[in-house]
């Protein structure tokens, strides 16, 4: 009996890989896409792969072979290998730079790219910029797209994660009493990423810094920019408070 049921577990992989290959023509395009297909379906996604890249192979001129190579990106981004899927969107794009879904595929790149991000800010944040590039392609080379909305959407928080980031070592320049430094990111705040919700705090940063350096003029200069935009915030009322009479 156990013997019978170790024989039964053998042979049933066999006899699924059978019914599958029986379902398919593997020696036309098509029916070797439509096989890699059926097992992307299934989740058997290494031997999906394997199979998409036999299409490549076996019939380098069939339209097929366009369909495998997207086929491929999917599946690593459905497997959430964001590395993978962004060097196989940006070969598909490279390849096949006036195809129609080309929308599709630069709005997946940046996806892919976005997707690597680390959470915390402390950690490196470059990527985000290749993903804004990208998200802008799709936004201004595709204006129809039904991409554009959620490419502006993850270009804002592109944006807000560079902005955090930002703030995050302004701070800690500040903490760190280098001052021109901390007062160089403080600026990059207030002309770049001003509207990401940083800019009242910003400001005061900027303010206090150019105090510390005893540059005068160049907080007046923020000063009044705070006051004109922001002039009900705390952080207008505690500047107010500390150096009004010698900001004014």
């Amino acid at each position: 009996m156990k013997l019978s049921l170790l024989l039964l577990l053998l042979t049933i992989p066999f006899l699924i890989q059978c019914s599958t290959a029986e379902k398919f023509n593997v020696n036309t395009a098509k029916g070797a896409y439509e096989q890699a297909k059926d097992l992307q379906n299934d989740e058997r996604f290494e031997e999906a792969i394997a199979g998409f890249q036999e299409v490549r192979n076996k019939f380098p001129y069939s339209h097929f072979v366009k369909k495998s190579e997207i086929s491929i990106a999917e599946i690593y981004f459905q497997r959430e290998d964001f590395l993978e899927a962004q060097h196989a969107y940006q070969l598909y794009k490279d390849l096949h730079p006036k195809d129609k879904i080309i929308d599709a595929v630069t709005y997946q790149l940046a996806l892919s790219i976005f997707k690597q991000l680390p959470d915390s800010i402390d950690r490196d944040l470059s990527l985000a910029h290749e993903a804004i590039l990208y998200f802008e392609e799709v936004i201004d080379s595709h204006p129809t797209s039904k991409y554009v909305k959620n490419s502006k959407q993850y270009r804002i928080d592109c944006f807000k994660k560079l902005t955090q980031k930002e703030y995050y070592v302004a701070q800690y320049y500040y903490k760190q009493k280098k001052f021109l430094s901390a007062l160089g990111r403080y600026e990059n705040i207030v002309n770049k990423y001003s509207i990401y919700g940083y800019n009242p705090r910003a400001l005061k940063g900027a303010i206090l810094s150019s105090m510390k350096i005893n540059q005068k003029e160049r907080a007046k200069k923020h000063f009044k920019t705070l006051l004109s935009t922001h002039s009900k915030t705390s952080e207008a009322s505690e500047i107010k408070e500390e150096f009004y009479n010698e900001l004014k």
